[in-house]
């Protein structure tokens, strides 16, 4: 058995993913991603408010890339582009 099947991760196609329903999930999630992508995956379980005092850069995607997937895949569609102006962790 390999770490995805392991970790309840089910294959639904070549790049649908769903992940189990865990904590304060309410339905099963959808992953969109090839197997590359996802057995490099950054895990990050969240046990309060002082478990993520940093995120890796790694957890991000230029959203660009994102909008241009899910609008080529007929899911959604552009109306807006935004741009940050700050970022607040803590």
């Amino acid at each position: 058995m390999d770490s995805l099947a392991a970790s309840g991760v089910v294959q639904l196609d070549e790049y649908r993913w769903m992940l189990p329903k865990e904590g304060d999930m309410r339905v099963p999630g959808i992953l969109f991603a090839d197997r590359p992508l996802l057995e490099r995956r950054v895990i990050v379980r969240h046990e309060g408010r002082d478990t993520l005092r940093d995120e890796t850069s790694e957890a991000y995607k230029d959203v660009a890339d994102v909008v241009r997937v899910v609008a080529g895949a007929d899911l959604a569609r552009p109306v807006a582009r935004l741009k940050p102006f700050i970022v607040v962790k803590g």
